[in-house]
């Protein structure tokens, strides 16, 4: 027996073993471990399977030791290696010479066992097995017995081909990717045009997370023809790949342009404005419109972490947004017969102008990703009293994970903060907090998302003095604009084709506004009133894509707005009709 190194708990031997032959060299007694390990669990049953005549099985126990990781790392790596050299002596001892030959070869040189098996293996060289052995070993499926045979032929063969692949195949059944690929591409020096090597090659890369080159792999094997791989399957590597490489966060510049012609009934101020709530900007006439969208950004992608299956990334964006909408009309005497005294001086049609300035850090996992981004706008308007508007900022932080390929669960969370830079507009004063909990489904060509929405505003009232208000009209003297609002929406995607995806999109918002708001009618009287707005959203939209980056989206869009305050009880109407058709010229690329 060989003693094992102090510290290091070594295997117990059930029973004591018949001494061996004069021409094994004196070996001491390994001593007991103070207590039982699975390692110990392991070497004893083997060597009762060995005493017991059962010798295959007792060489496929050993043969689990040689391939274990976690017996040949730290402290345990000696007590291992003497535990094989005790498990080659049982063998032995019953005859066994040819598993016991095996089991002493595969001791690591770096272990105290190392010299005490070299002696008994002899001075000389561990013969080279029959090609046919390995080849047998290989066809049985004994991947690491016809591994560890194939390299003992390759001093006499050379760099041959077929050992090689084997070699390279019988690695990555036992999941040793690297060496797998390190195998295939000895191959592919020899004979650069095996399509069976490189499309071995891709799936050993691609369970590395090597991606990019997998791809490669695969197309160069598409190329050269396949003989015992199948091409279809070669075809659809090719599809996943790409998707994935498609799909995935990268670094570099982005270039955003989107342009937007339209046509709209109800055309309103957008932005802040109406998230408040407020009909402040709008008009009953319908009219064209223009949208111009530039966006401009760079992100920073780093690897945090690798292993073998696994790569753990962070990004930094920085991205810089401008948004002009553009309204084609003339609101001023349409919002001056309305009685909206706000706007009396107003001159020209509807513009809201949006300059954004946003940075974002994400950590992305294989199945998960989560995200925090910090960013600060400012909005202006051609109506002279929203110039300027609104400035704020708005901090977003959220959590995407998918349970697996075919569904994805969606956290969010978002702050903004929110002033107003005239002195007339202190009610859009306010801060705003924004959750969104959403579940999404793909299968094939198909996408389902669901999702709700909680939006919480803390927006401030209007006070307006009875004065200043006609003697002949309705008039809004206390108008609450602090509200929350509950959202639900319901999100259907089909892509029959590559170049063809439709989208449907239907939603339900119930907003209610904290306060009660007082409004003096016509006849002079003052009315409490609390607003409830019930809204409906329908939009479809298909998209068209011309080239890498560049789509055509034609789109149709239908809101519906059912307010407690209308004309029949407190003559100012907040409900309307809204429909939207445009078209949308965009190019977007990382």
């Amino acid at each position: 027996m060989i003693a094992a190194p102090a510290g290091s708990p070594p295997p117990t031997t059930p029973r004591k073993a018949p001494p061996p032959k004069k021409t094994t060299p004196p070996l001491k007694k390994i001593t007991p471990p103070p207590k039982k390990t699975g390692l110990v669990g392991l070497y004893n049953r083997a060597v009762i399977l060995v005493s017991q005549g059962r010798h295959a099985q007792a060489a496929r126990l050993a043969d689990g030791l040689v391939r274990s990781r976690r017996w040949w790392r730290g402290p345990s790596r000696e007590v291992a290696a003497a535990a094989l050299y005790n498990l080659s002596l049982a063998f032995l001892a019953r005859g066994v010479r040819r598993i016991a030959r095996r089991l002493l070869a595969a001791i690591p040189a770096s272990t105290a066992a190392y010299g005490p098996a070299r002696l008994l293996l002899g001075a000389a060289p561990v013969p080279a097995a029959q090609p046919m052995t390995c080849v047998a070993h290989y066809r049985a499926r004994r991947y690491l017995a016809a591994r560890r045979c194939f390299r003992t032929l390759l001093p006499k063969a050379g760099p041959d081909a077929q050992i090689l692949y084997a070699i390279g195949y019988a690695s990555y059944q036992l999941r040793e990717y690297r060496v797998a690929l390190g195998a295939f591409r000895r191959v592919l020096l020899v004979g650069p045009s095996d399509g069976d090597a490189l499309f071995m090659a891709g799936m050993a890369a691609a369970q590395l997370g090597l991606h990019r080159p997998a791809l490669a792999f695969f197309q160069s094997a598409l190329k050269a023809g396949l003989r015992s791989e199948s091409p279809a399957e070669a075809r659809r590597y090719v599809r996943v790949l790409r998707k994935l490489l498609a799909s995935r966060v990268r670094s570099g510049w982005l270039y955003s342009v989107a342009l937007s012609l339209g046509y709209d009934t109800h055309p309103r101020l957008g932005g802040s404005a109406a998230a408040a709530g407020t009909s402040d900007g709008s008009s009953d006439e319908g009219s064209g419109f223009a949208t111009i969208a530039v966006a401009l950004g760079y992100r920073w992608l780093r690897p945090l972490r690798h292993r073998q299956n696994r790569v753990l990334r962070g990004a930094l964006s920085l991205e810089y947004r401008l948004d002009q909408v553009i309204v084609f009309s003339d609101l001023s005497q349409t919002i001056v017969s309305r009685g909206a005294w706000r706007f009396s001086d107003v001159s020209g049609g509807l513009s809201l102008q949006t300059h954004g300035l946003g940075m974002e850090a994400r950590l992305l996992g294989h199945r998960w990703q989560a995200g925090l981004r910090v960013g600060g706008h400012a909005e202006f308007s051609g109506l002279r009293e929203f110039a300027p508007l609104l400035a704020g900022g708005d901090l977003e932080a959220d959590l995407t994970v998918r349970w697996h390929r075919l569904t994805a669960s969606h956290l969010g969370l978002s702050y903004f903060p929110q002033r107003a830079l005239s002195a007339g507009l202190d009610y859009l004063t306010g801060q705003g907090l924004v959750s969104v909990v959403g579940q999404s489904l793909r299968y094939k060509r198909l996408r389902l998302a669901l999702s709700y929405r909680l939006g919480v505003w803390w927006l401030g009232r209007i006070l307006t003095p009875a004065m200043e208000c006609g003697a002949s009209e309705a008039c809004g003297l206390d108008v609450p604009f602090s509200n929350h609002e509950h959202r639900g929406q319901v999100r259907l995607g089909v892509q029959p084709i590559r170049w063809l995806a439709f989208d449907a999109r239907v939603a339900v918002a119930h907003r209610t506004y904290w306060e009660t708001g007082e409004y003096r009618l016509v006849s002079g009287g003052i009315i409490e009133r609390q607003r409830i707005d019930l809204i409906q959203q329908y939009q479809l939209e298909a998209s068209f894509r011309l080239q890498r980056g560049l789509h055509l989206k034609l789109a149709y869009g239908f809101t519906r707005n059912l307010s407690t305050i209308d004309a029949q009880t407190v003559g100012i109407e907040e409900g309307y009709d809204r429909h939207r058709i445009w078209t949308t010229l965009a190019y977007r690329r990382w």
